[in-house]
């Protein structure tokens, strides 16, 4: 299956945002998200696992800071919404066909979806 992409969302200072259903990417154990933060930017990822017991994985990069290893979310709790504000020198590649991109893994059906602070 296809990679998803996942489109962060812009939100302003001192107001309040939602964040549609169509910003969500559906992954699965076949398909992974591929998150092209801006350059610079200050992001949050959040995480949402309608059935329970999936583990979420954000590849560490290749870059210097990618030898501290992926960022493993495991056996995620029904519905809860889990954040995670990700160093980009951990977890963005460098080069290669993934150059300036964060590749995200689910072990089941998983929503993830990317807000980007001001």
């Amino acid at each position: 299956m296809a990679d998803q992409t996942i489109t962060p969302v812009q939100v302003a200072l001192n107001a309040g945002t939602t964040i549609a259903s169509a910003s969500w990417a559906s992954l699965t154990s076949s398909n992974d998200g591929v998150l092209v933060p801006p350059p610079d930017a200050r992001f949050l990822i959040l995480a949402r696992d309608s059935a329970g017991g999936a583990t979420l994985t954000i590849k560490a990069g290749d870059g210097l800071a990618g030898s501290q290893g992926d960022i493993v979310i495991s056996n995620m709790t029904q519905n809860l919404i889990y954040c995670v504000v990700a160093e980009s020198a951990r977890v963005k590649n460098t080069s290669g066909a993934d150059t300036g991109k964060i590749r995200i893994k689910a072990s089941a059906a998983v929503s993830v979806a990317c807000v980007e602070l001001p």
